[in-house]
């Protein structure tokens, strides 16, 4: 509330921490409890090592599956301090087999490669922020997209 991102009582987050993997997945719906539990368990994260976007962001994609995309403005919000292991060519055919548009928005931190971030902007209609200077700018610029 105090930095003006708010969720809506419909809204669903999803949360997958993930490193050279996806780690699990947790996801709220709704503005109550279960996003304060989310926001606890981002709170817990720790960064261990590994990094693999794509890997992440068709976690994203299946994660999405499980719903009406015709009822949400679905978006997948990757944030990364890292070089990407992975094939961003796995990605692609799998984000294009999905058959739905869903942006991949990134925040990148450190040592984020900004040129596979923007790879991922230009297939799925999205733009990449820098989390840097200013996270809590960059997700409301996102919140402004979605």
């Amino acid at each position: 509330e105090q930095n003006l991102l708010q969720a809506s009582e419909h809204e669903v987050n999803i949360l997958i921490p993930f490193e050279g993997y996806p780690r699990d997945v947790y996801t709220a719906v709704g503005n109550g409890e279960e996003l304060e539990a989310l926001y606890t368990q981002v709170e817990a994260e720790e960064a261990v090592g590994g990094t693999d976007i794509y890997y992440a962001a068709m976690e994203g994609l299946r994660q999405l599956k499980n719903y009406d995309l015709s009822q949400y403005t679905p978006a997948i919000i990757l944030l990364t301090d890292g070089v990407s292991d992975g094939s961003f060519s796995d990605f692609r055919d799998g984000y294009e087999a999905f058959g739905a548009d869903v942006p991949v928005f990134s925040i990148m931190f450190g040592s984020a490669d900004p040129t596979q971030l923007e790879e991922l902007a230009e297939l799925t209609h999205a733009r990449v922020f820098d989390g840097r200077e200013d996270l809590i700018g960059a997700f409301r610029s996102v919140k402004g997209y979605n």
